[in-house]
């Protein structure tokens, strides 16, 4: 596809999960597998990424294992236990009431999306007294949440992954957006794995769970030295995972300068299209003119740099200098060349994802008359229409009334009628 496109020229890298079939696992030394397979046909080495999210999601997963209490099991199975049984949240609602708790909808977590969990723990933690109340009512509760709701320490857990959740979940929202490059990726990971470490040096518990376990320990209940020794090992556990798992981010690293958050210097500017040239041998770069249009870059963003925001995107911040540059006629010819290149590497696929997700919502067993044209027509819709409220899209639809006749008529289902729907769909 690449080649009928013409695109193999532009392919920079390659992105996707940290699987056998797109990587050959995490030494990356066969030859069976999708980005060796792409090295070979482009006759060069591109950049391989394994997705962030993933990794994260499994770095948090794989912490939680070293756990004494698996709660992700405990979550699924107290949502399970509820789910479509309305006797039973009846009679939760009313040891709710008894405990004055405002009763809420058990929560449940997929395995494969970690985000889904840390509004499920929160539920839990929320109805807590009311659950446990409700379980050690029960004359044949399931052993398993029996174990788990006489265990006076399993309260604490509950209290220390939703505040690890909390930290990773952030990053990985911002990780998962459709407009972050590869190099972003990186800086949002080693922020991530500082704020890691500094809870491990500091044994950092929130107000109330560190009252919690002095409490546990004061009752010899369970010792707060033997408490530490595992949150200690959870976090070497996240940690090592992300590095091992991570490592591929690590050379991107030489890219940090483009995000502005400091002023560059010129040895970020070389370590860049060295890495660029690496990968690419027919580029060339003259170090004489690139160092010219450093400075002239320099002098832009120092006068720029002091009302920048916190947190405004790179990419915006670059437009700025573009265009003030461009007002005094000054090219950067090669600076476009190192800034396309590293902002053109995603760094997660979850953008892709979400186009997957949609399709199985939409081109279902109960809607298999659909046709492509039509799926694809819907799919640009939803992507290009994400930020629009619902009352910006009815008042726009209320000014294009062809549209609402195309989607009242059959022309969606009807091949026939599939290329003109299309067309005038997507040119929408």
């Amino acid at each position: 596809v690449l080649g009928v496109f013409g695109l193999c020229w532009v392919c920079l890298g390659f992105l996707g999960d940290n699987c056998n079939t797109n990587f050959g696992g995490i030494s990356r030394k066969g030859t069976n597998n999708v980005f060796a397979i792409l090295n070979e046909k482009l006759k060069r080495n591109i950049s391989g990424i394994g997705c962030a999210a993933h990794i994260l999601h499994n770095a948090m997963h794989s912490s939680t294992d070293i756990l004494p209490t698996d709660i992700e099991l405990i979550i699924n199975k107290i949502f399970q236990y509820f789910h479509i049984y309305t006797v039973r949240i009846e009679k939760l609602k009313d040891f709710c009431d008894f405990v004055n708790i405002e009763y809420k909808n058990i929560l449940g977590s997929v395995k494969t999306r970690w985000l889904s969990l840390q509004p499920a723990v929160s539920r839990i933690i929320d109805l807590y007294p009311a659950l446990k109340s409700y379980f050690m009512s029960q004359e044949k509760c399931p052993t398993v949440l029996k174990t788990f709701f006489n265990d006076p320490v399993s309260i604490a857990w509950l209290y220390f992954v939703q505040s690890q959740l909390k930290v990773v979940c952030d990053t990985i929202k911002k990780i998962e957006g459709d407009h972050i490059s590869a190099c972003e990726v990186y800086e949002e990971i080693e922020v991530l794995c500082g704020k890691i470490k500094n809870r491990k040096s500091q044994r950092f518990f929130t107000s109330e769970l560190a009252q919690l376990i002095s409490d546990l320990d004061k009752n010899k209940l369970y010792s707060e030295k033997k408490f530490i020794e595992i949150t200690d090992e959870f976090y070497d556990t996240f940690l090592s995972y992300v590095e091992k798992w991570g490592y591929h981010f690590e050379p991107l690293k030489v890219f940090r300068w483009i995000q502005l958050l400091d002023l560059p210097i010129w040895s970020d500017i070389q370590e860049s299209f060295k890495y660029i040239i690496k990968n690419n041998p027919t580029l060339k770069f003259d170090e004489d003119e690139i160092f010219d249009e450093f400075n002239h870059v320099i002098n832009v963003v120092k006068v720029k740099m002091p009302n920048w925001k916190n947190g405004s995107k790179a990419e915006d911040r670059w437009c700025e200098i573009f265009e003030t540059l461009e007002k005094n006629n000054i090219s950067i010819k090669y600076f476009t060349i190192i800034l396309e290149y590293s902002m053109a590497i995603p760094g997660t696929n979850a953008s892709v994802e979400r186009v997957f997700s949609i399709t199985n919502v939409l081109w279902t067993d109960e809607k298999n008359r659909f046709i492509v044209d039509t799926i694809r027509s819907i799919i640009i819709v939803k992507q290009h229409f994400k930020n629009v409220s619902c009352t910006e899209f009815y008042t726009f639809l209320l000014e294009h009334p062809q549209l609402l006749k195309l989607i009242s008529s059959s022309g969606k289902y009807e091949k026939s009628n599939s290329e003109d729907t299309s067309e005038q769909l997507s040119s929408k």
